[in-house]
């Protein structure tokens, strides 16, 4: 079913930074629109949740991990400013958080 929503999109050259997109479904959302040609910035739980992990399950170029805590600003701040860094904009905002 998510693969139907998403697949008729062409994301090529996108940016699309996802929140909370570690593990289940939320990895599976990182695949699709990393397949269907985007770069693919995604979220975690400094200290909770382990990137390196969720890193290695993609096996798609062009895919980084950023620690966002929602309950600060400053990381918030510090989120978006890492993936532009990493990336140089973002494009599209899916919030799973």
């Amino acid at each position: 079913p998510l693969a139907e929503l998403v697949t008729p999109y062409d994301l090529s050259g996108r940016i699309v930074l996802v929140t909370a997109g570690t593990g289940g479904h939320r990895a599976r959302l990182r695949t699709t629109i990393g397949a269907n040609g985007a770069t693919v910035a995604f979220t975690y739980v400094e200290n909770v949740e382990d990137p390196v992990n969720a890193l290695g399950s993609i096996d798609l170029p062009n895919v980084t991990a950023h620690p966002l805590d929602l309950r600060t600003h400053a990381s918030i701040r510090s989120c978006f400013a890492s993936v532009i860094v990493a990336h140089g904009r973002v494009d599209i905002l899916l919030n799973n958080a």
